[in-house]
């Protein structure tokens, strides 16, 4: 039998991790290091780049735009590859 105490810190372990990750923006470019800084990004990153058939790399990670998508959900998807990607602000980020 599971042990109820053990369940509910399971649970709630799974609902703080998921409040700690900041969504994007809807339709807002952002640097793959300014991503990684708001919230766990790193996995949705590297789907991001494979789907695009990008090189996943660290320099790739950092210096990629990535486009949130528009639905809400924090969903990204890969955009280009900067030189070096600059942090827009308030803006969007850009090459």
């Amino acid at each position: 039998m599971v042990n109820i105490k053990t369940l509910t810190l399971a649970v709630l372990a799974t609902f703080s991790s998921l409040v700690a990750a900041d969504p994007c923006q809807s339709d807002r470019l952002y640097c793959g290091n300014g991503l990684l800084a708001i919230g766990d990004y790193g996995a949705a990153i590297d789907e991001a780049l494979v789907a695009a058939d990008e090189p996943v790399d660290d320099d790739t990670r950092n210096n990629g735009l990535f486009l949130c998508a528009n639905d809400g959900t924090g969903d990204i998807s890969w955009d280009s590859t900067c030189e070096q990607c600059q942090d827009g602000g308030e803006e969007d980020d850009y090459c």
